[in-house]
């Protein structure tokens, strides 16, 4: 009962922080839901439809690079293949990026411009198509926001941690399987660090200092 109680209690204390954050992700599921089901299929999801119906062995010797968009839309596949369902991971994705867009921005500014941010990316035209299509438009844009979450943390924490690394690295992955032009946004970061370490060579220093020393104790332990 008790366990009941503090879960309860818990998830009123998240509703209750996030309340604006929610109704906002709510926008942003009913742009992306309104009229998905009168949207005709056009060429390029015709394609990715097929293919993604092809065996996951198949997909990943044909698709050996960008496979990602097409595994879950095989996945998906197998519970249905009715367009609307077919459609509902970039519909998810594209949510996820509204949400994960307010807690990104948080990190480099104040509450107010990150849920301004997330309102404009919950009504942005080119946003809820990517969301309404069944191509790997929207996968890239939620890896690409989730990959500057914890690169923020890279950067601006003054300690580095491992956790903060590998789930960089993941993302990292997800996105360049997801889209070639996850290229381009590790070039970016790539230049940004090499400037910002440049600017801040004793912080970096320290930074690394701290997370080897913590490490080697770890090991030591």
């Amino acid at each position: 009962m008790m366990k009941k109680l503090r879960l309860y209690s818990k998830i009123k204390t998240f509703l209750i922080k996030y309340k604006i954050v929610i109704l906002i992700a709510v926008l942003g599921l009913v742009s992306r839901l309104y009229g998905v089901e009168n949207k005709e299929l056009w060429y390029d999801e015709v394609l990715d439809i097929h293919a993604s119906l092809m065996s996951v062995g198949e997909i990943l010797i044909k698709v050996p690079i960008a496979f990602l968009h097409y595994l879950i839309v095989h996945f998906f596949s197998l519970i249905s293949t009715n367009i609307i369902f077919l459609r509902l991971p970039s519909i998810l994705f594209g949510v996820g990026s509204v949400v994960l867009l307010y807690f990104t921005v948080k990190k480099i500014s104040d509450e107010k411009v990150a849920l301004f941010t997330a309102f404009l990316m919950a009504l942005s035209p080119m946003a809820i198509e990517f969301s309404q299509q069944i191509l790997h438009y929207s996968y890239f844009v939620f890896f690409t926001i989730a990959t500057l979450y914890f690169y923020f943390d890279l950067c601006f924490e003054k300690q580095l941690k491992l956790k903060t690394i590998l789930l960089f690295l993941v993302f990292t992955f997800c996105n360049i399987t997801s889209h070639l032009s996850a290229v381009l946004i590790i070039l970016i970061q790539i230049i940004f660090f090499i400037v910002y370490a440049s600017a801040h060579p004793k912080d970096l220093f320290k930074k690394t200092k701290l997370f080897l020393k913590y490490k080697i104790n770890i090991v030591a332990v």
